[in-house]
């Protein structure tokens, strides 16, 4: 009767060695895929350049905004100053005209 239990707990302590050998392998092989797949994550450039070409349109974008914003300030600014000129120049007429005693115009 002794002797049965030790052989079973030879065969239990197999058993048990076998499927730790199993698991082992098991872990191996998912470790060795998971570096796989890191690596060809890292290895893949093609979110980053989506990424890069994203950012590279919204500069794109960006740049072309303001460079419009600004002509259209540019523009406004002449407009302003040509109408300065203007009022400054009948300012300066009326001025003269007060000054020598003409009729305003």
């Amino acid at each position: 009767m002794p002797e049965d239990i030790t052989a079973g707990v030879e065969a239990i302590e197999q058993e048990a060695e076998r499927i730790l050998e199993h698991g082992k392998s098991q872990a191996s092989e998912i470790r060795a895929r998971a570096r796989e797949q890191a690596s060809r994550l890292l290895n893949s450039e093609l979110p980053l350049q989506d990424v890069q070409k994203e950012c590279d349109e919204i500069v794109r974008k960006a740049r072309e905004e303001a460079d419009a914003e600004t002509e259209r300030s540019r523009k406004e600014a002449s407009q302003i100053t040509v109408v300065a000129r203007k009022k400054l120049t009948q300012v300066a007429r009326h001025l003269v005209e007060v000054v020598i005693g003409a009729e305003p115009t």
